[in-house]
């Protein structure tokens, strides 16, 4: 009995396939463009998923004013005093670590190569970030000058599949080789924190003396708890008051959730940041889109209730019942709709290249 009344589904579309197609391209595409939307939605709320302390991770943000200037300047660019300071200062913090992302001309086969994601950071960063390890003594990793650890895939781009451990990376022109001592697995394309090399922060050739005036460094802090974000900035405030008394200067730090910082966050990243605003205008685009799509297959449909309410007389006169008669309409909607579903997914997929191009992400249906 099924597969009787499936073919007269079938039948009866095909019969009317002009009408079936309008609808079955409106709801494809229609469905296809939400998904596209709503895959890009959903990946900019996946960013730094995987990272297991997020939750305890702060950023830290300097403010800071010159005496007699009437001017306060507020950023993410801080100095090298806070990550070594605060966690011998506060027993709300844990650890911390500075980074600071550069580029550098590396030799590749005695050829010059511009390296643009290149890193320095301080041998605690593996103590707040979360990145698997693949090769390589975790407790040896960044606790030496030019000490470098490479992405699974830069290693084999300088290294072939040969191990690349205590193998040197030379610089073009002047400066001294890095050594090999780690490889991490790739991590996944939403992340804030991105690099090809990682390289330890006493390699950096820039003035790291303990200092609050030398903002040039990105600082992160593992906390000791969420609540922490709360109660550190009220120690904090007094405690730098006393440390730049008679100094000319102002100096205070607030801290930033890093799960907050790629959708909330006004300051700069290494990665531009999404707007939630910007989300939300797409996710009412996106609802728009289908409640077009819906009214316009009603309209189509109610467009051919004439037709219909005719071939509903023949049914009868033939002896249909009308429960018949309405599953027969059910069907044909259902077939439809799961028709377009699937085939939106394939027409997902092949816009997705277009569409990660469009977006200058990485989305995968």
């Amino acid at each position: 009995m099924f597969a009787s009344r499936f073919k007269i589904i079938l039948r009866s579309l095909w019969k009317n396939k002009g009408t079936s197609f309008i609808n079955l391209f409106g709801l494809t595409i229609g469905l296809s463009s939400c998904l596209l939307i709503f895959l890009y939605i959903g990946y900019q709320f996946s960013y730094d998923n995987f990272q297991e302390k997020g939750d305890r991770i702060a950023r830290v943000i300097m403010e800071y004013r010159f005496d007699g200037s009437p001017n306060t300047t507020k950023g993410n660019f801080t100095s090298t005093k806070v990550a070594p300071v605060f966690p011998r200062m506060f027993p709300e913090v844990l650890k911390g670590v500075r980074l600071n992302d550069s580029e550098r001309i590396l030799l590749l086969n005695n050829q010059p190569i511009k390296e643009s994601n290149f890193l320095y950071a301080d041998s605690t960063f593996f103590d707040l970030f979360h990145y698997e390890l693949l090769q390589g003594n975790p407790a040896k990793l960044l606790n030496g000058p030019n000490q470098l650890v490479l992405t699974e895939s830069s290693a084999r781009k300088y290294f072939g599949q040969e191990s690349p451990l205590g193998k040197l990376i030379l610089p073009a022109g002047e400066g001294k080789p890095f050594e090999v001592t780690g490889v991490i697995r790739d991590y996944p394309a939403n992340s804030q924190i991105r690099f090809d090399f990682l390289a330890s922060f006493s390699s950096l050739g820039a003035n790291q003396e303990e200092t609050y005036f030398e903002a040039n460094y990105t600082t992160y802090l593992l906390l000791q708890s969420p609540d922490a974000f709360n109660t550190l900035p009220e120690k904090v405030a007094p405690y730098m008051k006393k440390e730049m008394a008679g100094s000319g200067a102002t100096i205070n730090f607030s801290f930033e959730p890093f799960n907050d910082i790629h959708l909330r966050s006004p300051y700069v990243a290494m990665v531009p940041n999404a707007s939630m605003d910007y989300l939300y205008i797409l996710a009412g685009v996106a609802v728009l889109i289908l409640l077009i799509v819906s009214f316009t297959y009603i309209n189509v449909n109610t467009a051919r209730s004439i037709e219909r309410a005719r071939e509903v007389g023949v049914r009868k006169v033939v002896g249909s019942s009308r429960q018949q008669i309405f599953w027969q309409f059910i069907g044909e909607s259902f077939f439809l709709c799961a028709a377009s579903v699937v085939i939106s997914f394939q027409v997902a997929a092949l816009a997705l290249p277009w569409f990660n191009q469009l977006t200058e992400e990485q989305l995968s249906v």
